[in-house]
């Protein structure tokens, strides 16, 4: 007969604990998408390419650039 060491049996019983707690999660995980039934969010490709921020300027002609709008704004305030 094999004698199991008191850190053989607590190291068992963690890995026990571990595993229940990893199943429980998945479970749960599981009726949360049960719940939700193929719930996805909608990408937003429909956008103006023309409005988007790319390379941290604004292609729209209508906005003005920073350091114009600054200068208006020192102007009015002359």
């Amino acid at each position: 007969m094999r004698m199991l060491r008191k850190q053989d049996v607590s190291t068992s019983a963690s890995s026990q604990n571990s595993i229940r707690d990893l199943y429980e999660l998945l479970l749960q995980k599981d009726a949360l998408e049960q719940r939700l039934e193929g719930h996805q969010l909608v990408r937003k490709s429909n956008r103006s390419p023309s409005l988007r921020l790319r390379f941290g300027r604004r292609s729209d002609p209508s906005v003005l650039p920073i350091s114009d709008y600054l200068s208006a704004q020192e102007q009015e305030n002359k």
